[in-house]
């Protein structure tokens, strides 16, 4: 587990871009390859391969949706999505 640098409060006037990946890479996934365990909690991710574009709904890789999902401290939940 990563230690976070800052706690307090992220205010961005513009444009926040997430890089777009694929499920695979994401913290937890077995080829993921950082040695990284597992993602923190509340961890937002960009994936171009989601299974299901439905938001609030448990997402994995596989699928053709683009959308933005959010560790729970368990799995990937669907925040926004198309």
């Amino acid at each position: 587990m990563s230690t976070p640098i800052y706690t307090g409060r992220l205010v961005i006037s513009g444009t926040l871009v997430l890089q777009e990946r694929l499920f695979a890479t994401l913290p937890g996934q077995a080829s993921h390859g950082t040695g990284e365990a597992a993602a923190s909690i509340g961890e937002l991710a960009n994936i171009s391969d989601g299974s299901i574009g439905t938001i609030g709904v448990t997402c994995v890789g596989g699928g053709t949706h683009h959308v933005l999902v959010r560790y729970n401290g368990t799995v990937w939940v669907v925040v926004a999505g198309s």
